[in-house]
């Protein structure tokens, strides 16, 4: 049986210390979100919001945008599930927002709903239940242009060694998101 911690998103009841996003990274979704000018990727500069990517360990990218200031989960929720429903609107046939496994076939999907006070999601450095363990990993967004460039995800895969020496030698890449203070913009904001 494996075993992952799944942290909570909060650092104190009903307060919430980021906004969080999470897709899909197998070969034709990854290379599409890139491909997006909607992708969450791209509206970070429109946002002015500075973001971090994590692989889930397995076969996502989950996006995080710090916040550390006082936000509750309704406006995080609420922000997050208005950016996923304008990239459908804007780009309905390479991004969807529903759940709905139907409705996600060669689609980009932008989970949204993990920004909720009861969810969870693999934390950070959490080793996966597999035969080949991998590891829920901080990388850079040059790391995540280097795989879609090279159309090799498989640069963003990567095991306990690895990731050891990665945090020797490029020191905690997600540190900033337990310290960086920002403010989610209004929803108006996404009416660009």
């Amino acid at each position: 049986m494996g075993c992952l911690p799944q942290p909570w998103l909060n650092d104190q009841l009903w307060t919430c210390i980021h906004s969080h996003f999470s897709i899909p990274s197998e070969e034709l979704k990854f290379r599409l979100l890139r491909d997006s000018e909607l992708s969450p990727v791209n509206y970070k500069h429109a946002l002015k919001l500075k973001s971090f990517a994590k692989t889930s360990g397995s076969k996502g990218l989950q996006l995080y945008v710090p916040l550390n200031t006082p936000v509750t989960y309704e406006k995080t929720k609420a922000f997050a599930r208005a950016l996923a429903e304008l990239l459908e609107t804007q780009s309905p046939q390479r991004v969807v927002s529903k759940m709905q496994k139907s409705l996600r076939q060669g689609k980009v999907f932008v989970d949204w709903s993990q920004n909720d006070d009861h969810k969870t999601t693999v934390n950070v450095y959490s080793l996966r239940a597999k035969e080949h363990p991998t590891v829920s990993t901080p990388v850079s967004w040059d790391e995540v242009e280097t795989a879609l460039k090279k159309k090799n995800t498989s640069l963003l895969l990567f095991e306990a060694d690895a990731v050891l020496k990665r945090v020797q030698t490029l020191g905690d890449l997600f540190a900033p998101v337990l310290l960086l203070k920002q403010k989610l913009p209004s929803l108006d904001t996404l009416r660009l």
